[in-house]
């Protein structure tokens, strides 16, 4: 652990030095190759006249922001300088590419997305120890690196780093598609993402978590069941996967269109890349002893749709769900996820920080040391139009929801516990804003009609429209939520007002409740 923290002092004195050059470049993409800028009068031609390797080699479109090596051979690095999250260069590879240099080899400050039929050879393995092949040296969370559909190998010198972000926590590296083979450090971006691609070497090493100091955390490849970081080899291949995983059965090109079929699992589940939908029908998982669904889809992934039809049920020793992605929970049908393990931080649904949860025309029920949480209080919830129970099994060192920066209601309503609301200081439902709930949560969609008990009034809800029906003459007050008082009137047998859309408390004789007109 000591030498990436060495080597962070270094990186951090490094990144004082040429922040002139990226500050002055805010805004204004700048890119050098072997220290020569790119501009239209070279573009063509970039390193015209500097020899075999060089001349010929290198050119940029900016147009397209793609620049092209070809059989290059290059001995100083390629910068792309300015934060322009909006705007991606690409570095298209043309045939065998080469960078030797005695230092790093590509500074990340603005996306890169690095693709193309040919191939590219980094090596600092003669350079200083500290060197890298990719360097993520911007501050900006939209920060990215892509290596899609080519081939990468990089060669480290001792204690230098394949992929490094002396920054920590800003940016991400997404591997795509690709052989990607390297010697020395992978560590210190927000996240590592492999899609349609897995680690080869798997028994040597393994994807993991630093947490820092400060509560941050970042990626990290590690040596196989331990902390020790990995510099030595890392094997990353193209494969037929998707990051998504149902228990222990990852989804492949090959059984997309019925993930389970070989498993004699009741029920059925089918992905739908092209619209990134995983369709779940009568769904029976129990048992697991991993995650139920996990999925690890990055910020340049479209949101997941999980549409569910029938009724589904997951149960785990782990997460019920574990999400990396924005994910929406749609359908008719009903799901039941459930933690089993209620000694650990497990949940009935986890959604990854900052990543958007969305639960929606569809009955939900979530049971968990935490129900649904975020992994930190950056992940962001919304139940719209949805029947949803959400069960702490854990009132120690749980809650029913937590982790979210922001919770919003649309077409339902919390229901119990009376008086319940979103607390954005402790990121979850609380009370009395100073301990989140940890009994059961219960929200019902707004136009649902709703049997209260046998001796207390029927109460229904429609677009604009409130309808309620009593077996003897009750009281009726409709009150704003700060307690004004806007309507009262006697119930015979039935009632129906006309209301504009929004939250209200209604009193029925001795009864209460909180109202949601859609």
């Amino acid at each position: 652990m000591n030498r990436l923290h060495k080597n962070l002092r270094v990186w951090g004195l490094l990144l004082l030095l040429v922040c002139p050059l990226w500050l002055s470049a805010q805004g204004q993409l700048q890119l050098y190759v072997d220290n020569v800028e790119v501009t239209p009068a070279n573009a063509s031609n970039v390193l015209v006249g500097m020899g075999p390797g060089k001349d010929g080699c290198v050119s940029y479109n900016f147009e397209t922001h793609t620049l092209t090596l070809k059989d290059a051979k290059l001995t100083n690095r390629i910068t792309v300088t300015a934060e322009r999250p909006d705007q991606p260069v690409t570095i298209h590879l043309e045939g065998k590419n080469e960078i030797n240099t005695i230092s790093s080899a590509i500074w990340v400050l603005s996306p890169v997305e690095v693709e193309g039929p040919g191939e590219l050879q980094i090596n600092t393995s003669k350079g200083v120890p500290g060197g890298s092949g990719f360097l993520l040296a911007g501050q900006q969370p939209e920060l990215y690196l892509r290596i899609k559909n080519t081939t990468v190998r990089i060669e480290s010198a001792k204690d230098g780093q394949a992929i490094f972000s002396p920054v920590m926590r800003e940016g991400f590296v997404v591997i795509e598609n690709s052989k990607f083979h390297s010697t020395g450090l992978i560590a210190g971006m927000k996240e590592l993402y492999l899609n349609g691609c897995s680690i080869v070497n798997s028994d040597q090493v393994e994807l993991g978590v630093e947490t820092r100091p400060n509560g941050y955390s970042c990626a990290v490849m590690l040596v196989k069941g331990s902390k020790d970081y990995n510099y030595g080899p890392v094997q990353i291949d193209p494969d037929n996967s998707y990051p998504i995983a149902i228990g222990a059965t990852v989804v492949t090109r090959q059984n997309a269109q019925d993930v389970l079929s070989q498993s004699g699992k009741k029920g059925t589940v089918r992905y739908d890349r092209e619209t990134n939908t995983l369709h779940l029908n009568n769904l029976k998982l129990t048992e697991l002893k991993e995650n139920g669904i996990f999925t690890r889809f990055s910020p340049l992934d479209r949101p997941l749709t999980i549409q569910v039809t029938g009724n589904n049920v997951i149960e785990s020793e782990y997460s019920g769900m574990l999400l990396f992605g924005n994910t929406t929970i749609k359908g008719s049908g009903s799901l039941v996820v459930n933690a089993k393990n209620s000694t650990a931080d497990f949940a009935g649904i986890l959604i990854a920080d900052e990543d958007k949860l969305i639960i929606e025309d569809c009955e939900l029920t979530a049971t968990g040391t935490f129900g649904i949480a975020g992994i930190r209080k950056g992940s962001k919830l919304l139940v719209r139009n949805a029947a949803l129970k959400v069960n702490c099994t854990n009132a120690i060192q749980g809650a029913c929801i937590e982790g979210f920066s922001t919770f919003d209601i649309e077409k339902s309503v919390l229901k119990e516990p009376e008086g319940a609301h979103f607390s954005k200081n402790l990121g979850g439902i609380t009370v009395d804003d100073i301990s989140l709930c940890k009994d059961r949560l219960l929200f019902f969609r707004a136009n649902a009609l709703e049997t209260i008990s046998e001796v207390i009034p029927r109460i229904a809800t429609s677009t604009g429209k409130l309808m309620l029906a009593t077996t003897d003459p009750k009281t009726v007050v409709l009150y704003s939520l700060d307690g004004q008082v806007l309507r009262r009137a006697i119930c015979q047998e039935s009632l129906e007002w006309m209301l504009p859309s929004g939250q209200y408390l209604l009193t029925i004789g001795t009864f209460s409740t909180k109202l949601l007109i859609p």
